[in-house]
């Protein structure tokens, strides 16, 4: 859970938007994908790499109920 409360919310602004898919995006590039603040962002599953799973929660996230 972020700051504005809203899993997946990586920016702060209330919302799962375009924006917090650029992050996302940007930390699934190697080599910053595995930098430390991107796994703590973006690992979703806790795995200790940020992968297609991660990718998939968050999009149920950017999508909604």
């Amino acid at each position: 859970m972020h700051q504005s409360g809203i899993p997946d919310d990586f920016d702060a602004d209330w919302d799962v938007d375009l924006g917090d898919f650029a992050d996302f995006e940007f930390c699934h590039r190697d080599p910053p994908g595995f930098l430390f603040p991107c796994l703590m962002k973006f690992d979703l599953d806790g795995n200790d790499q940020i992968d297609i799973n991660d990718y998939a929660e968050f999009q149920q996230s950017m999508l909604g109920p």
